[in-house]
């Protein structure tokens, strides 16, 4: 087989698998999570995805939006398609100064099980909430290892002139969740699987990114 051969079964084979990619999220019209109603024990503004729904996407929430047990509704092309909803929570943590904070979100998390929505008529679904383990949930650590992963933030956000006041912030903590460190979500994933010869197949993930303080 020549080299152009070789070349274009490639250029083939990534067509193909771009075209299944583009498939199975385009099987989506819309995706919505309705805002929160008057009330509610968590505030939500609402979002709306229409087509083309991408296979992979990240939203960035308001400060104050929280999507726990919001309604979750999909539009599928084909009403007749069997859809399920299942939801990851993420947490990090971050260093607070009364106001300002510095979220350590490259760094160590607590991962949750995927935890299944609740059906709530046709295609639709009401999206779980975390339990308090899994909001505070977080990996050991030592204040050494606190302190540069915090320089690390800073540096990487161009702040270095910043670094000597927020590690000395740091200089009674001892580990992960003393004060002013704290734990919280810090992400939000949420997948949608069409039910397709018997097992359940990924059409889109969207990862909604929590800010950590006001």
């Amino acid at each position: 087989m020549s080299m152009s051969q070789i070349v274009r079964r490639l250029m083939l084979g990534t067509a193909m698998l771009c075209m299944v990619t583009a498939g199975q999220a385009s099987e989506l019209a819309a995706i919505e999570i309705s805002p929160s109603l008057p009330g509610a024990a968590h505030v939500f503004s609402g979002w709306r995805q229409a087509a083309p729904v991408p296979r992979t996407q990240q939203v960035s929430l308001e400060v104050g939006d929280e999507i726990y047990g919001a309604f979750l509704r999909l539009t599928p092309r084909d009403a007749s398609g069997e859809y399920r909803v299942r939801v990851q929570f993420e947490t990090s943590l971050a260093v607070g100064d009364d106001g300002p904070h510095i979220d350590l979100v490259d760094w160590k998390h607590c991962v949750s099980e995927w935890k299944p929505a609740d059906p709530a008529g046709p295609h639709a679904f009401i999206l779980p909430s975390p339990t308090e383990q899994e909001s505070g949930c977080f990996p050991s650590a030592r204040a050494p290892e606190i302190k540069v992963a915090t320089r690390t933030a800073l540096v990487r956000e161009g702040m270095e002139d910043a670094v000597p006041r927020w590690l000395g912030l740091l200089a009674p903590v001892s580990k992960a969740g003393d004060h002013p460190t704290y734990v919280g979500i810090s992400k939000v994933r949420m997948r949608v699987e069409a039910l397709r010869e018997g097992q359940w197949v990924e059409v889109t993930t969207v990862e909604f990114l929590v800010p950590l303080g006001c």
